[in-house]
């Protein structure tokens, strides 16, 4: 939820993003360079919920305001007249709308969304004002024609509800162009997930609500913060996952996943649908950068830009603004910082050192056959625990063992979605079993994950001994689950 800012932080610190969203690319821009996703701001950063967008020349951002029970912050005006990078600088705060806070004892006003329609000449800010916890929400709209200003707002009032009886959360509002079928809104957060919906006008909807979103089995179903953005024949969901808003405690992630029709469903890379509980990870904690999340999508010159906050972990996690220039591995976007798996040298050969144990995955007896089980063992440099990355269609790789005539992948016996499944040798044969995708969990490691069974590599029982077998098991975020990919 889309709280934060805590009335301790100085207003200069409080710089956000804001957002504008035009039509998506229709066709396929070019790609740009792999490791150049980090744009390196400058000024004041202080932020949360970012939503950038750009008015003439300046590059502006909204972003939640300061929670005080008493003095309920607005929403936070930054500008840039320098470029995307900045230096950033924070005008101050707008109004806070006095119904927001009578009737939904908002603290703060959450998650703005900025938009500009062509055909009155306007600026549109869509607002979350909502009790904390609670579907007590509502999702509001200012107007300006100089939005890059704490001043010349004139606000709309409550466009969208929600409350006890309503299976959805009316906060965190992305608007999306869509160039076949006019304006939409995605929303929600926890409680009935991301809604979408289709706009008859800028503050009226019309048609069906569709659930885009949602984790099934995972308590309070966390997720929220949709962000809609077209590029080439798909639709990209990107959504923010687990606990927000608690600095360096905070566990937030962002996810993605894609759709051929606005309306989804949307599927992650393993074909699991985002309303069913899927979602590929595309940013998780880097460095200092713990919990990156509540992002939005900008689009210039055929390139596209995820505005978003992390936690500072060097400033007691304080919430600041970060800007990536997407890339593309095939049709799904990573950011070279948070991602190094997909900057893996096609072809290069590495060991994998678990992080729970310090072992090394290795083949049992060194033998090159099939059938081969794996385990893992103290890391020796031995071609038994030498693997070459190759990569397969749309940003997954096999694993190839340098063994014998170096014809034998890492597989999944049968290709079971068992989890306890035995992880062996086979005979590389492109197939799904043998085809992995790469997810950073931080701090160097990265996850081990099935194409199509969603499960990930695993030591038995997590055990730190040498010779525990390796197999699949459901995700669960341990330690046991991460492993260290060290070039040979």
């Amino acid at each position: 939820m889309k709280r934060w800012l805590s009335p301790i932080l100085t207003l200069p610190l409080l710089l956000a993003a804001c957002a504008q969203h035009a039509a998506g690319p229709t066709s396929q821009p070019p790609e740009p360079l792999q490791g150049q996703s980090t744009l390196g701001l400058t000024g004041q950063l202080g932020a949360h919920d970012p939503t950038l967008f750009k008015a003439g020349s300046t590059y502006c951002v909204m972003s939640t305001g300061v929670g005080n029970p008493t003095h309920p912050g607005g929403v936070l005006v930054h500008r840039s007249d320098g470029g995307l990078t900045g230096a950033w600088k924070t005008l101050g705060a707008l109004p806070t709308p006095a119904w927001a806070v009578t009737t939904y004892r908002a603290e703060n006003i959450w998650a703005p969304e900025v938009v500009y329609n062509g055909n009155d000449g306007k600026y549109y800010m869509y607002y979350a004002a909502s009790q904390f916890g609670t579907k007590n929400s509502a999702i509001g709209v200012a107007t300006s024609t100089s939005p890059c200003s704490t001043g010349g707002w004139t606000d709309r009032g409550p466009i969208l509800r929600s409350g006890s009886t309503t299976d959805h959360n009316a906060i965190d509002p992305s608007v999306h162009w869509d160039s076949a079928s006019g304006w939409w809104m995605a929303w929600g957060s926890f409680f009935g997930g991301i809604k979408l919906q289709h706009m008859s006008s800028m503050t009226t909807f019309d048609g069906p609500v569709y659930t885009l979103a949602n984790r099934p089995g995972v308590a309070n179903n966390p997720v929220e913060a949709p962000s809609i953005v077209k590029r080439g024949n798909y639709y990209y969901l990107f959504l923010s996952w687990d606990k927000c808003c608690a600095g360096v405690n905070s566990t937030y992630k962002t996810v993605v996943g894609r759709s051929t029709r606005i309306t989804g469903p949307y599927l992650d890379k393993n074909g699991v649908r985002l309303d069913q509980g899927g979602g590929t990870v595309m940013m998780g904690p880097r460095a200092n950068k713990l919990g990156p999340g509540g992002g939005d999508v900008y689009v210039e010159n055929g390139n596209i830009y995820f505005a978003h906050h992390f936690y500072d972990a060097g400033e007691n996690g304080a919430p600041k603004l970060d800007i990536k220039l997407l890339e593309w591995n095939g049709h799904w976007p990573y950011t070279s910082e948070s991602t190094n798996g997909y900057a893996l040298a096609n072809g290069g050969i590495y060991r994998l050192v678990n992080q729970a144990s310090g072992l090394c995955l290795d083949v049992q007896n060194g033998a090159a056959s099939p059938s081969a089980q794996l385990q893992q063992w103290g890391c020796n440099g031995l071609p038994a625990q030498n693997f070459r990355v190759e990569q397969m269609d749309d940003g997954f790789y096999r694993l190839r063992s340098v063994l014998g005539n170096q014809d034998l992948c890492l597989d999944i016996t049968g290709g079971s979605s068992t989890p306890g499944t035995d992880v062996r040798l086979w005979n590389c044969n492109g197939q799904f079993a043998q085809n992995w995708h790469l997810e950073d969990m931080g701090q160097g490691y990265h996850r081990v994950v099935g194409q199509q069974t969603r499960l990930a590599l695993d030591s038995v029982n997590a055990s730190t001994s040498a010779g525990t077998e390796v197999r699949t098991w459901g995700l669960n975020g341990l330690a046991a689950q991460n492993w260290r990919l060290e070039r040979r």
